[in-house]
């Protein structure tokens, strides 16, 4: 089993002190956060943890702009992953 623990501090993210909005992360569009929005996947956190290929297969975004949105949002949240051995 792998945990994962998110460390976010939005002030570094935005200047605000405020979460940021899918529309934050680089390549991420109105049209594009709205078909997201759609399946489910409605904050940073969740676009850096769901699988490419669910992406792909639940809306129109093609492979290449998945992974690069994937990516964007995993530099936005600093994710630390621990094994249930490591616990």
């Amino acid at each position: 089993m792998i945990f994962l623990r998110f460390s976010v501090d939005w002030r570094e993210v935005n200047g605000m002190g405020e979460p940021v909005s899918l529309q934050d992360v680089p390549g991420v569009g109105s049209a594009t956060a709205s078909k997201l929005r759609q399946v489910g996947i409605t904050t940073i956190e969740a676009l850096a943890v769901t699988p490419i290929w669910e992406i792909t297969d639940k809306t129109a975004i093609g492979f290449e702009k998945a992974l690069q949105i994937i990516l964007e949002a995993r530099k936005l949240v600093q994710a630390d992953w621990t094994t249930a051995k490591e616990l």
